[in-house]
């Protein structure tokens, strides 16, 4: 999924990501349906087509731009494969989501009033990462088996810092086809636990950046639509950043304390300047 989600400005076959993996064709394609549950031109369609509108926020880049950026060749392709997704062309989808006006706007900004946003530069790191999906991706089941997986014991390693990457905004996406990463330091996973590949896991690098910072006080739970309407708005009295073309929510939780608390304590958003 990693190789695809990295390739989706460019052409892409069945032929070229199986041969990539070392698979063959027939066999590729059946794994990623089972694992995925879509085929995979399905997901890398939807893919390409929701990366595309959480770029039409962004008024400074046109549409011709936002299509070839998720590797439509021609403005016609693009408009009307985004159409046939959403119901309404890209210009029309694009009015519509203002920042102030679509996803709730100011009522789920009034809602997270007490919640304020700095910028912070992250320093880059690497992570031990496994994907889930969903709305229950970090829940306390999930690092459960994560720990077990990776073969740390979980009674003497509560006290290890985890985040979670989110890569969807469930404003687009169909929640329960949100992608998300639960990742642990590779300072704290045992070097003897790091050949993961065949089970599932992989060693990812996130780059320093500049980030939009939302602290959670009192451990209060913040929705992803709150972090949403929240960014958009702040991003839209701030002409100078962007969310990168990914839409990255990084979610911070500090050592767990007893049982695991599924609320995050800090959540990054990357930016580039626009």
């Amino acid at each position: 999924m990693r190789l695809v989600e990295a390739l989706l400005d460019q052409p892409i076959t069945t032929a070229s990501l199986a041969h990539a993996v070392g698979l063959s064709q027939f066999y590729f394609i059946r794994l990623f349906k089972d694992q995925v549950g879509e085929t995979i031109m399905n997901y890398v369609r939807r893919i390409r087509l929701e990366r595309s509108a959480g770029l039409m926020l962004n008024d400074s880049v046109s549409i011709v731009d936002i299509g070839l950026s998720v590797g439509y060749g021609s403005q016609s392709a693009f408009t009307r494969a985004f159409t046939q997704q959403f119901g309404v062309s890209p210009a029309h989808y694009r009015r519509r989501s203002r920042p102030l006006d679509g996803y709730g706007g100011w009522g789920l900004v009034r809602e997270c009033e007490p919640l304020e946003v700095h910028l912070e530069e992250f320093k880059g790191h690497t992570y031990v990462a496994r994907r889930y999906f969903g709305v229950e991706r970090h829940a306390s089941s999930n690092w459960y088996e994560y720990m077990s997986r990776i073969r740390i014991n979980i009674l003497d390693d509560l006290n290890c810092a985890r985040m979670e990457i989110v890569y969807d905004d469930d404003r687009i996406t169909d929640p329960k086809r949100v992608r998300a990463d639960l990742c642990l330091s590779t300072d704290i996973v045992p070097r003897s636990a790091l050949d993961l590949g065949d089970k599932g896991f992989q060693i990812i690098t996130v780059p320093s950046c500049i980030c939009a910072v939302i602290e959670a006080p009192d451990r209060r739970q913040v929705s992803d639509l709150e972090i949403g309407a929240l960014l958009d708005v702040w991003l839209e009295q701030r002409k100078r950043y962007r969310r990168r073309p990914s839409f990255a929510t990084m979610k911070f939780w500090s050592p767990w304390n007893g049982l695991p608390d599924e609320r995050p304590d800090r959540i990054l958003v990357p930016l580039d300047m626009a």
